[in-house]
């Protein structure tokens, strides 16, 4: 019922922050109430997995059975498996294991065969070990997460420098759009107005040299539209909106 209880615990802990991240909790101050739980978690975890080797002891003929070793051989496996899973945080790794290791060697010396006494000791120096194992591990998912925190932290920047890109583009496009309609009605009113005096359509301009101008105007006019209509179809080109029309040409023609 024990174990029931802590593992349920445990598990019901993380899927309630799961959920409080999925509601949007990201604050330090929010995250700090999770972090006090989990660490409860863990002295619960050592102290259930320690308390069964001193239960175990005070079994009548427990040390002669072969019940010690079996108890001892999967408490250090309990211990080693804890450590791996708590890496994660070091101060947890030591609720977990410090706990857990005392109980180990109370039980140990509740058996009355001396060797026990021994393995007492042994215990905690396995627990040391444990815990430059459980450093190692840390550290190395420390790196772990630095890594994926930077590797998100430049999908952000470039989602939001395609986002930039995206807008430059509109804009550019709504430039282009304005500067089409704004350049191209009165370039056409000049090209019409200085054809219409250089053909002297509603009469003579009395000056020859008038004439000469309305010809450059129209002339001007004209390779300036031309310019303006070359920028637009580039960046119709670039915009990827340009619409090629294949057709067969006799280069000899």
């Amino acid at each position: 019922i024990a174990g029931i209880l802590t593992y349920g615990s445990r598990y019901g802990l993380v899927r309630a922050y799961v959920r409080s991240r999925t509601a949007g909790e990201a604050a330090l101050d929010d995250i700090l109430p999770w972090i006090r739980r989990y660490y409860i978690v863990a002295v619960a975890l050592g102290v259930f997995w320690g308390s069964a080797t001193p239960i175990i002891a005070m079994t009548p003929a427990s040390a002669g059975d072969g019940t010690a070793a079996a108890a001892l051989f999967i408490s250090a496996w309990i211990m080693a498996g804890g450590v791996m899973t708590l890496a994660a945080r070091l101060e947890a790794v030591d609720l977990f294991l410090w706990p857990m290791a005392a109980l180990i060697a109370v039980g140990c010396m509740l058996w009355h065969p001396w060797p026990y006494k021994v393995v007492a000791v042994l215990v905690f120096a396995y627990a040391v070990m444990l815990r430059q194992v459980g450093r190692r591990l840390h550290e190395a998912s420390a790196v772990g997460m630095h890594e994926q925190y930077e590797l998100a932290a430049l999908a952000d920047k470039l989602h939001q420098a395609n986002a930039e890109v995206r807008e430059a583009s509109r804009a550019k496009s709504e430039f282009l759009a304005n500067m089409s309609h704004e350049l191209r009605t009165p370039l056409n009113a000049i090209i019409g107005f200085s054809e219409i005096m250089a053909r002297e359509v509603l009469g003579p301009l009395g000056q020859a040299r008038y004439l000469d101008y309305a010809v450059d105007i129209q002339e001007s006019g004209k390779h300036l539209l031309g310019v303006i209509n070359d920028i637009l179809d580039l960046s119709r080109i670039e915009a990827g909106r340009m619409t090629l029309i294949e057709d067969e040409v006799d280069l000899a023609a």
